[in-house]
Order: C-alpha cells, then sequence, then structure tokens
C-alpha cells in the first residue's frame, strides 16, 4: 500500500463533499492508522488540517469516525500539537458536552493533556468546570479513569488548579 501511496490518496479524498465516500474514507484510514509507517504517511499528509472540517460536523457517524481516527492519531506527541496548533481543543470541548460522545472525547482530551505546553490551552476553554461538574455529579459510585486521569494532568498547571479549586 505504501508503494502505491493509497495514503496520500485517501487523505486527498477528505475534500470531497459526498458522506458515503467520506464515511468510507475515514474508515480506511481509522484502520490504517494503527501502524506506525502509515500514521508518518498522514502526519506528513497534514491529515489533521484535513480532519479539522469535520470536527465538528452535523453528520452523527462522520463525526465519530473523525473522531475515532483522531484518537488513533493522538498517541503521537506531533500530532497532539497539530491539534492544538489548529485549534481544535476548544471544539473537542464543546462536543464534550453532548453526552454521545462523551467518552471518546475525554480519552483524546486526556491524550492531549499529557503535553505540558498544551495544558495552558484548557485554561481558556470550558474544559475545567465541565471536568469538574462531571466529576462531582457522576452517577456512578466510582468515577471513570479518563475524567479522573483528565483532571489529574490538567491540574498540574498551576493556573488550571485554581480554576479547578474555584468552582463551586
Amino acid at each position: 500500500m505504501k508503494n502505491r501511496r493509497i495514503i496520500s490518496q485517501l487523505v486527498a479524498m477528505l475534500d470531497r463533499n459526498n458522506p458515503d465516500l467520506l464515511f468510507i474514507v475515514l474508515n480506511f484510514l481509522k484502520k490504517l492508522s494503527i501502524f506506525g509507517e502509515n500514521k508518518v504517511e498522514m502526519k506528513e499528509c497534514n491529515i489533521v488540517d484535513k480532519l479539522n472540517r469535520f470536527i465538528p460536523c452535523n453528520n452523527q457517524l462522520l463525526l465519530q469516525i473523525a473522531l475515532r481516527l483522531l484518537f488513533n492519531l493522538s498517541f503521537d506527541a506531533e500530532i497532539r500539537n497539530s491539534i492544538n496548533d489548529t485549534g481544535m481543543i476548544p471544539k473537542l470541548v464543546e462536543i464534550l458536552k453532548e453526552p454521545g460522545f462523551r467518552a471518546l472525547i475525554l480519552k483524546l482530551l486526556y491524550h492531549m493533556s499529557q503535553e505540558d505546553k498544551l495544558k495552558a490551552t484548557f485554561t481558556y476553554t470550558e474544559c475545567i468546570p465541565i471536568v469538574y461538574q462531571l466529576i462531582i455529579h457522576c452517577p456512578e459510585p466510582i468515577v471513570g479513569k479518563e475524567l479522573v486521569a483528565l483532571a489529574v494532568n490538567l491540574t498540574t498547571n498551576p493556573r488550571n488548579a485554581e480554576i479547578m479549586a474555584q468552582d463551586d
């Protein structure tokens, strides 16, 4: 597949507007993204810039598969920085308000919060109050590990810790 440059062709197709084609392309890219060499090629094709148009979008299926692909890619530190550079963190925080996407967004934001220089970005979003409310009003007896891990990572930034401590 690498010799045939399939990834660059698939990434180029993300500019199209046909929802069925986009779903198939995103799903295929998601499956390919678990292999390191494919991830490197996707990074070279600036896939994060292409995915930015899908976050958020009106088509729930496209949004779901784009978020899954972004999650697979978010294991790479350079891609996490690209996600921040494209201004996607505030968009992801907005999607966090929707219960249907919450589990996946929490995992993705957790990956983003691992980077010290990205933690300050969360200060200027609603993420900290939302995380605080999710922890306080958790219906389960045990709070989810991704939610707790995100809160811990965010509070290692002094300004974020102040915001968390101020919430009522």
